[in-house]
């Protein structure tokens, strides 16, 4: 019987030894598969941190073991982008630094050279030229052999827009004309106080001037800042319609209403100056029958429905395709931001993670609702884009208006830096002297050479 017992003892102490011992290495295999706290620090441009919460909750659920990662995303210097460059390079080199950062693509070159390119052996590049829109092929680096090149890959885009336009459906009852012959026969045909565009003023009247100006340089086959420099003719095109008669109607009664002693946009500046309104007012306002933007505008317009009333024009305002040369030669400007993993950081393995997540199509779901105005980044959901809401406001105004058409070539603009591109643009349409925009072209092509030659090369040169 004391035998017995001493076998029945000795079983139980073995049982309860490997017990522990089980649990003991349960535990420590948990912490060696679930990494220790830390921050992974992510700087954006577009939106707010509230935007990616659900991309943070996302990428943990399909990476487990980077569950105890705190991920902050942080908005730096918002809508400036020198500031965001200045802030970006001068903490590179110290613990401050992001980890990733987005950049507004073919916008800053001085940025793009401080990314880490991505190899084919850390992610899969054929899969993302087989998912994502033929717009993002940019972003694929190829080098050697032209039958079997080396790849690399920039980043992971977070979806694009295309140019396109806002119009009003009661003065432009027929809809906005395909091309820009039609668009300038409009001019003479409309009511006494109303034009048919806001094209032809600098940015301090029509803000977003300098995205309309790449569209006539890219319909004229100029597609980088290297070529602005024979970009007069579309400069010239686009400066003619502030010229342009805006109604057939006698306008020298001397009414009260400051269009009527006007004959066309550019002398309206002085009033819209006093007023401190910009075309954007004045196209919720009825004055004016169609602008160029971007889908994204559509939060400039809601602003400026607040500011000066849009209740009018919460279900006459709809979108349309941006009009072209010709019917046959459909060429449009694209633009789009990517995250990119900085050079510097000292966390690599869950930087690549994150931006391995950001190309599933989880996050490019999450990306789609978090960002109606964008078109997105996986070809798959185009079709599922169609007739959504840009605004709970303006009701009417859809994403279709932006959405590529079959034939349509879509250009991305290489800027080089745009806060310079956008400045020269400003800076010449501010005196209204013909001669300071006939300067524009050069300038734009020079002076950018020269601000990345400084930036990237070290150059002491002085850019004029």
């Amino acid at each position: 019987m004391a035998r017995r017992k001493i076998i029945f003892f000795a079983i139980v102490t073995f049982i309860v030894v490997a017990l522990v011992f089980g649990i003991i290495s349960v535990i420590n295999m948990q912490k060696k598969n679930t990494i220790s706290p830390e921050d992974l620090n992510i700087w954006i441009t577009e939106g707010t941190s509230k935007n990616y919460e659900p991309l943070i909750e996302g990428f943990k659920q399909q990476f487990p073991e980077y569950k105890n990662i705190n991920i902050k995303f942080e908005k730096k210097a918002a809508g400036d982008p020198d500031r965001y460059r200045t802030f970006i390079l001068s903490v590179l080199s110290d613990k401050t630094s992001p980890d990733i950062f987005m950049i507004p693509a073919g916008e800053d070159a001085i940025l793009e050279n401080k990314i880490a390119l991505l190899t084919e052996e850390n992610i899969d590049i054929n899969a993302f030229e087989n998912s994502f829109d033929t717009v993002f092929r940019g972003l694929v680096v190829s080098s050697g052999s032209l039958v079997n090149p080396t790849k690399n890959l920039k980043g992971v885009p977070i979806g694009y827009e295309t140019l396109g336009v806002f119009y009003n459906s009661a003065l432009l009852r027929s809809g906005v004309p395909s091309t820009w012959i039609q668009v300038q026969n409009l001019y003479g045909k409309f009511p006494v106080d109303t034009f048919p565009t806001n094209l032809g003023l600098g940015p301090k009247f029509t803000p977003n001037a300098a995205n309309v100006l790449t569209a006539f340089l890219v319909q004229d086959n100029i597609k980088s800042y290297k070529e602005a420099a024979d970009g007069g003719r579309a400069i010239d095109n686009y400066a003619s319609y502030a010229k342009l008669q805006g109604s057939s109607q006698d306008q020298s009664d001397g009414g009260e209403d400051f269009y009527n002693t006007q004959t066309n946009l550019e002398n309206t500046t002085s009033m819209l100056a006093k007023e401190k309104l910009t075309t954007f007012d004045q196209f919720l306002q009825g004055k004016i029958g169609m602008i160029i933007g971007y889908p994204s505008l559509i939060t400039e317009l809601e602003k400026s429905a607040k500011r000066v009333g849009g209740s009018t024009s919460a279900n006459i305002i709809q979108t349309a395709p941006l009009p072209s040369q010709s019917t046959r030669n459909i060429t449009n400007n694209a633009k789009y931001s990517y995250f990119a993993i900085a050079r510097t950081t000292n966390k690599p393995n869950i930087s690549l993670a994150f931006l391995q997540y950001l190309m599933s199509e989880d996050a490019q779901r999450i990306l789609l609702r978090e960002f109606p105005y964008l078109l997105p980044a996986h070809k798959k959901f185009l079709e599922t884009k169609k007739g959504t809401g840009l605004s709970s406001i303006l009701k009417n105004a859809k994403i279709d208006g932006f959405i590529p058409r079959p034939s349509e070539n879509l250009v991305l603009f290489d800027y080089g830096v745009k806060s310079e591109f956008d400045a020269i643009i400003e800076n010449g349409f501010a005196s209204n002297n013909e001669s300071d925009i006939n300067e524009i072209p050069d300038k734009i092509t020079q002076k950018i050479s020269c601000t990345i030659n400084v930036q990237i090369n070290q150059s002491d040169a002085k850019c004029e």
